[in-house]
């Protein structure tokens, strides 16, 4: 898997034209559902349809794409995946400057660090993403855990954390979940999610660049 160091991010002046107005976001996502009816990821010029959860096979597929010449837009639907492949291709964002075009969903990783990392974001209309909390640290694991499972679960912690600093993006955005919310709710964080509107994501968190996102408050 490619790596990519980074101690700065700087974040190009201008979105590419694909993603310059809702019709023409809209003729990219409309263009990766004629690729893939369901599952899969697939290049058209310098554009990658990602359709699917992120894992070892789907992130492999896409560095493979990239291999030769380097992308500027993903368009993406996910539940999400792996934390580890998920920063892979974040990484690859962040260091390519790739924008991102959401189709109807990115979730939990999707959420985390494809759309934090991208360099412009376009949430097209009836498209959401939320959120459901981070990775957990070896404190998480059960005590049946060896030594060398603690230790490289505090590695995607750590990896995460730096993930994020990197972008300036506040850590709290794995874990604010809504005020509404019961203990019980608490409890079961792992399969609810919550959504943030564009305005939270950006004063609040620091999630900036989203060019496109109507929905304001849909926590």
């Amino acid at each position: 898997m490619a790596a990519f160091l980074l101690l700065s991010v700087q974040v190009a002046a201008q979105p590419p034209k694909a993603l310059s107005d809702l019709t023409s976001a809209t003729a990219l996502r409309d263009r990766c559902r004629t690729m893939i009816p369901k599952f899969g990821v697939e290049r058209f010029e310098d554009v990658i349809c990602f359709y699917g959860n992120i894992n070892a096979e789907t992130a492999g597929q896409f560095f493979d794409l990239v291999k030769k010449d380097d992308i500027s837009i993903i368009v993406m639907k996910s539940g999400g995946g792996d934390v580890r492949y998920a920063m892979d291709i974040g990484d690859y964002m962040v260091a390519k400057q790739v924008g991102l075009v959401i189709d109807k969903q990115c979730l939990s990783s999707c959420g985390n660090y494809i759309f934090v990392a991208a360099a412009f974001k376009f949430v097209l209309p009836d498209s959401y993403v939320c959120w459901h909390g981070g990775p957990g640290g070896s404190e998480f694991l059960g005590p049946e855990a060896t030594a060398e499972q603690r230790q490289a679960q505090d590695a995607i912690v750590a990896r995460s954390n730096t993930f994020l600093d990197r972008l300036h993006v506040s850590r709290d955005l794995f874990n604010a979940w809504p005020e509404s919310w019961t203990e019980e709710q608490k409890a079961q964080v792992a399969t609810r999610f919550w959504c943030y509107g564009k305005t939270k994501l950006e004063t609040r968190y620091g999630v900036t660049r989203i060019l496109y996102y109507e929905n304001e408050d849909n926590e």
